[in-house]
């Protein structure tokens, strides 16, 4: 037996050993992947993004002890609704006029306005309420399109709105 014989047989030698871990560490990872999916939290509402209808073994919702009425949810028929009127004398008048024309762009500002709309936001301090009145105007361009002013950002009823402030004093909230 020469030299090449004997490299070749170390050779084998080898590969049969490696071939007897390369199968040994295949079924240690099998076992090491069982063993960490049993292992694995379950993914619900409270440790990821998943929404609390989607919880396993959540508890049944619970059906209402009330009995059914007769009578639907809401107002009944015949029943006069109630609205808090508004004052002639406001504390306040805050006046919303349109500087430019939204159809050609040119400027309003000199033509005459009328108003065409009112809406009152009450607000209720410590001691006295105060009501502002949002005036809204229309005028007419030169190009001949009626150009109206639009009342600011959350007055979208068309009689009135209401405005509670709560105010708080942090001396109060001091033990």
């Amino acid at each position: 037996m020469g030299p090449a014989d004997k490299i070749i047989d170390d050779l084998q030698r080898i590969i049969l050993m490696l071939s007897r871990e390369n199968t040994m560490l295949k079924e240690r990872i099998t076992v090491l992947e069982r063993e960490l999916t049993r292992l694995k939290i379950k993914k619900d509402s409270s440790n990821s993004s998943l929404p609390p209808s989607k919880d396993e073994n959540r508890p049944p919702r619970t059906s209402s002890l009330r009995e059914k009425g007769v009578r639907k949810a809401g107002g009944q028929p015949g029943h006069e609704g109630k609205t808090l009127e508004m004052t002639s004398n406001p504390d306040e008048i805050i006046e919303h006029r349109s500087c430019f024309c939204p159809n050609c762009g040119n400027d309003v500002s000199g033509q005459p306005f009328e108003l065409f709309g009112k809406r009152q936001v009450v607000d209720i301090p410590i001691i006295k309420q105060i009501v502002t009145e949002h005036r809204v105007y229309r005028c007419t361009c030169t190009c001949g399109k009626v150009v109206e002013s639009v009342f600011p950002v959350g007055f979208n009823a068309d009689n009135k709105c209401y405005h509670l402030t709560e105010h708080f004093d942090t001396t109060l909230l001091v033990c």
